[in-house]
């Protein structure tokens, strides 16, 4: 197999290995999305610094030379499993599978219809996820293409017109029992039909056990009027854990999305966001709290396409890096042409607690319309002197004193998303 090699902090990561052995999987998707996305991987398996949405991620340290083998391991004892914080309807994915045993299927199908197979779902679902496929750019996004070339899981949910959940569909990805480095592929897709309501919550619960690489694609429709809400809680334990999260959204007349990402210390953690705004008064908020700390690596990349009048937009992110974390907000939001009444706005703000951590923030906007009310902004700065000073002659100590700050700049992002 021929690819090209990247000098990373000078050692040498090929770019195209490591995956030939893959090739014996039963992936879910149509042969000839199957196919290219192999003939991609053909010319680059793994992201690398020359791409420019991946510049300021260490992925040397997370995928070179490891001999990565697909998941597909029983599950860990059920002590692993996160205890149930809220009623939900649990979907659970461990080993590549979604495992029935442990999810809340009989009681979701109840509510909504469930497919595990492509062609049992509708005519109009398949037409629109095999379109959703066909939009994903392999060059610019290797692991989706590692993602649509050997995924073996695949879970689809429609809701029906005017259908309210009474409690969320909780999504958790498990460990399962494997000691090598492991590599889990799912797909989603989450079709809403006019006037249907839905809380998705995404999680997972990792032992550290081995190196693994989670990727998930979640492809969202929401027909005229439907609205969702989409909590995602990153947290985990081992610095050799990654989880690529691919979000695809398209939102007809009226509909809405909520997303939220809270994210703690633990892993590598990449949301990468693709939200189409497809007709009027369609719109989307994407919010989220992020903490980093030791070598952890937090890398959010959002899109959003306003591709009709009168649609909004609204990204409000928080971050903290501490020690030599890392946390990365890229953020592009396009208005096409003779578009009337427009609303988009970015903002990001950042909290350096050392001099080893970094951020880099970059909100951006391009306009092709003059009918708009569009805002973008980022701020990176060290906790306020004269507010810790104010704390210390109030007798607080100075750790005491740090950490009211903190969950003060953090409070109302989080609150207002989680209660």
């Amino acid at each position: 197999m021929l690819g090209w090699k990247v000098k990373i902090k000078g050692a040498c990561m090929d770019t195209t290995a490591g995956l030939e052995h893959l090739a014996t999987s039963k992936p879910v998707l149509a042969q000839d999305i199957i196919e290219k996305a192999r003939d991609a991987l053909k010319q680059q398996s793994w992201p690398g610094p020359r791409q420019e949405n991946w510049r300021y991620s260490n992925t040397h340290k997370l995928f070179a030379q490891k001999d990565w083998a697909l998941a597909g391991g029983e599950v860990l004892d059920q002590g692993a499993f996160v205890e149930q914080r809220q009623p939900s309807y649990r979907l659970v994915f461990a080993g590549g599978v979604l495992q029935a045993a442990l999810s809340d299927l009989e009681a979701l199908a109840a509510c909504v219809q469930v497919y595990q197979q492509i062609q049992d779902m509708p005519e109009d679902m398949q037409k629109r996820y095999q379109y959703a496929l066909e939009q994903c750019s392999y060059q610019k996004h290797p692991l989706v293409a590692q993602n649509h070339a050997f995924c073996e899981s695949f879970c689809a949910i429609e809701v029906a017109e005017n259908v309210h959940l009474d409690r969320p569909i909780e999504c958790v990805y498990l460990d399962a029992k494997e000691s090598a480095p492991c590599l889990e592929y799912y797909q989603h897709l989450v079709v809403m039909r006019p006037g249907a309501r839905v809380k998705w919550i995404q999680t997972v619960a990792e032992s550290g056990s081995c190196s693994r690489l989670l990727n998930t694609h979640c492809t969202w429709f929401g027909e005229r009027g439907s609205q969702a809400e989409i909590l995602v809680l990153a947290k985990g334990k081992s610095a050799d854990f990654a989880w690529y999260d691919q979000q695809q959204t398209y939102l007809q007349e009226a509909a809405g999305m909520d997303y939220f990402h809270l994210v703690a210390p633990g892993f590598f953690y990449r949301p990468d966001m693709h939200v189409r705004l497809l007709d009027r008064h369609a719109n989307v908020s994407c919010a989220g709290a992020f903490l980093g700390k030791a070598q952890q690596n937090i890398d959010a990349q959002i899109h959003i396409d306003h591709l009709a009048s009168d649609t909004r937009s609204h990204l409000n992110y928080r971050g903290v890096a501490n020690e030599k974390a890392k946390i990365v907000f890229s953020a592009r939001g396009k208005v096409e042409k003779d578009l009337h009444r427009i609303q988009a706005h970015q903002l990001c703000r950042n909290v350096l607690l050392s001099p080893s951590a970094s951020i880099h923030a970059k909100p951006d906007l391009e306009i092709y319309s003059d009918d708009v009310q569009c805002t973008h902004g980022a701020t990176v700065g060290a906790l306020d002197d004269e507010a810790l000073f104010y704390l210390a002659s109030r007798g607080i100590g100075e750790d005491a004193a740090r950490q009211m700050l903190l969950e003060g700049f953090f409070t109302n992002r989080v609150i207002n998303h989680c209660q």
